[in-house]
């Protein structure tokens, strides 16, 4: 994951952060919700990022979140 983060995964999911049994598949998930979002989007993160001072817009970050 480039952009998601496993902490802002769970809160959202409403996971227990000392919960650690499903990492592996959260970051599975987070992987696949980023590349999902540049297929849809026709475009990479990292350029969406660049035009942003480095950062994604909030509701793509919201919406990566969403996909997880």
């Amino acid at each position: 994951m480039n952009y998601l983060n496993l902490t802002d995964i769970k809160q959202n999911c409403r996971l227990d952060a000392n919960f650690i049994e499903d990492d592996n598949l959260l970051e599975i998930l987070g992987d696949s919700a980023e590349a999902f979002l540049e297929a849809h989007l026709n475009m990479s993160l990292d350029s969406i990022a660049a035009d942003n001072g480095g950062e994604l817009p909030k509701n793509l970050y919201h919406a990566l979140l969403m996909l997880v």
